[in-house]
């Protein structure tokens, strides 16, 4: 190695260590460390499969509670359509005996709505969290 080369190679390391040290505040480095620092945050501090978990119970949740108070006279008022209002008309037993078309569909529809956003977050959670053992 010559001392010509030598010379280069200290020059071009030195250029090299300017031009990161110029860098180091340069806004894209800072939105960089921002988003790893994010991705730590959200990995570590907020893992993603229990939350969505916790999410599809509150749906369901909020379904079967909007539901049971439109059932019960006490949620949504009446000319707006929900399965609780739905499920209201056939209170009396004779719409139950006689017009099961009346009943039978939004309770259907809730149930396979729950079952959906069930299943819809187990999968989730199965495919986001590979140390959960079924």
């Amino acid at each position: 190695m010559s001392a010509e080369t030598a010379t280069s190679a200290e020059e071009t390391a030195r250029r090299n260590y300017q031009r990161l040290f110029m860098l180091r505040n340069a806004e894209i480095v800072l939105i960089v460390l921002g988003l790893v620092i994010a991705t730590l945050y959200f990995e570590l501090a907020l893992p993603l499969p229990p939350l969505l978990a916790t999410l599809t119970f509150a749906i369901n949740g909020a379904i079967l509670l909007e539901a049971g108070l439109s059932f019960l006279g006490v949620g949504i008022p009446l000319p707006t359509a929900s399965w609780g209002n739905m499920l209201e008309t056939a209170r009396s037993l004779d719409v139950l005996q006689d017009g099961p078309w009346i009943w039978i569909p939004p309770a259907l529809f809730i149930l396979l709505t729950i079952l959906s956003i069930n299943f819809i977050g187990d999968g989730l959670r199965d495919a986001l969290d590979p140390k959960h053992i079924v």
